[in-house]
């Protein structure tokens, strides 16, 4: 199917599946690989139980290797966030959805089951593209996404699961298959036979997250000594009384200040740009022990044959009149106009030719230290793969 047809009939519309969709990729990792990730400190894991010690019990991670060995038999599922941060492989698999914007890619969730292996009826308020690596999953679903406030939860389980889920829709997913879900379609998977599905989530900002950066970003433009003034004070009808004159007046002055323009590409690139999840705080990139000069860069580009971006960067830029803003991972830098080739290339790819990178640089010099700069806090590492 064509980007444009998939974008215009089905994107946040109606869910698809797409048989074989993805059929000749295949899992970097395996089954027991991904266990060992979810014993490790700095990956967000999960284990579901469906008869548990209560019903659908809940494990938060890391795990010893003891809790996944004693597992039941069946009716189990293991899931890992973020998985893609950690994992260059799936890069890969990353690259076959960037026809959606980078700023709203999440991460990549891998879940492994057994028979029986599920989560419950439940819905995200996110689209997502299911991904059936191996094994084989039953997916029921309803069609049309739920208005909102249509989402009672069954209580006494720590788990989101829906206390009304009325499916009209089934399919099964085998090794190779894409089921694409839009916000608030109720779904439901089971596992047929064991194996892992991975999750590609794509989010977008909250109307609360938009409106909070949008005011703090209106709050550090405003000198703090300044106060609401009223030369134009009228004698008061009563000393208790918040006037009407009062109210226009602050009215008036809030659109004001929060009206401008001019503010919104830089706090929207900071916020889109920011890392999520509970690694906000910052992960992954690591800068070299040794900052680079701009010799040994050279000799880098030149006999390594790639150079990788690193699984945490998050890079997007905005094209202005008179620059070009760039954010990474939060941070926003001002850069002139004749970078934007640069810009497009090391954004463009999660992999990049080192030659690629010379090229650019030879013809625009000044690019050099805005490289050494984020070389030099780890965004980019050389691969010689």
């Amino acid at each position: 199917m064509e980007v444009n047809v998939f974008l215009r009939e089905f994107w946040q519309k109606k869910p698809l599946f797409i048989k074989g969709g993805l059929k000749n990729f295949s899992s970097p990792f395996s089954e027991n690989e991904l266990a060992g990730l979810a014993c490790e400190e700095g990956f967000e894991s999960r284990l579901v139980i469906e008869q548990g010690k209560v019903p659908w019990e809940l494990k938060s991670g890391p795990f010893d290797e003891d809790t996944l060995t004693s597992l039941p038999k069946n009716n189990w599922s293991l899931l890992v966030q973020d998985v893609d941060k950690w994992v260059s492989e799936l890069s890969e698999l990353k690259s076959f959805f960037r026809f959606v914007p980078d700023w709203r890619f999440d991460d990549i969730m891998v879940s492994y089951s057994p028979q029986g292996g599920s989560v419950g009826a439940h819905l995200d308020h996110y689209d997502v593209f299911l991904f059936q690596v191996t094994g084989k999953k039953r997916w029921s679903i309803e069609s049309k996404a739920r208005q909102k406030g249509d989402d009672a939860f069954l209580s006494g389980i720590e788990l989101r699961q829906l206390e009304r889920f009325e499916p009209d829709h089934e399919f099964i997913l085998e090794a190779g298959d894409l089921l694409y879900l839009p916000p608030r379609c109720a779904h439901h998977g089971v596992t047929l036979d064991p194996g892992m599905t991975f999750s590609m989530g794509f989010h977008a900002p909250s109307y609360r997250e938009l409106l909070k950066a949008h005011l703090e970003y209106c709050i550090s433009q405003i000198d703090e000594d300044e106060r609401l003034s009223d030369p134009d004070l009228q004698q008061a009808h009563h000393p208790a009384e918040i006037s009407s004159a009062t109210l226009q007046k602050v009215s008036l002055l809030l659109k004001q200040l929060s009206s401008a323009y001019e503010g919104l590409p830089h706090w929207l690139g900071v916020l889109l740009s920011s890392p999520k999840g509970q690694h906000s705080g910052g992960y992954g990139a690591v800068p070299p022990s040794q900052p680079y000069t701009w010799e040994a860069c050279e000799r880098e580009l030149r006999s390594c044959p790639y150079l990788t971006r690193d699984e945490s960067c998050r890079m997007h830029f905005i094209e202005q009149e008179h620059g070009l803003l760039v954010f990474v991972n939060g941070i926003e830098m001002m850069c002139p106009t004749n970078f934007l080739n640069f810009v497009r290339l090391i954004s463009g790819s999660y992999v990049i030719e080192g030659n690629q990178v010379l090229d650019e640089i030879r013809k625009e010099p000044s690019c050099r230290e805005f490289f050494l700069e984020l070389l030099n806090q780890g965004y980019f590492y050389w691969n010689q793969e």
